[in-house]
């Protein structure tokens, strides 16, 4: 049995949305897609400053891992970190 995708209808606000946030349309459904509107400001996203990033500790398990990574550079040994962002 094979998957069926569903995919979203293009919001009518696309287009707008991409002059407005200087992105490609695919980009800017994207955002819509996410739950942006016009209303916000999708630079934000796209190019946060330091102010506009949550807090490390909000992500479940980085105060361990960090505190993790402190004792493994105090004790000298190797370490890899492998990430997706």
């Amino acid at each position: 049995m094979g998957k069926q995708w569903l995919v979203a209808t293009p919001s009518p606000d696309r287009e707008v949305a991409a002059n407005r946030w200087r992105v490609p349309s695919l980009i800017a459904q994207l955002l819509i897609n996410r739950g942006f509107s016009l209303d916000q400001p999708g630079e934000r996203f796209l190019a946060p400053h330091m102010k506009d990033i949550y807090p490390p500790g909000q992500l479940p398990g980085a105060t361990l891992a960090a505190a993790k990574i402190v004792d493994a550079v105090r004790s000298g040994d190797k370490i890899v970190i492998y990430g997706d962002y």
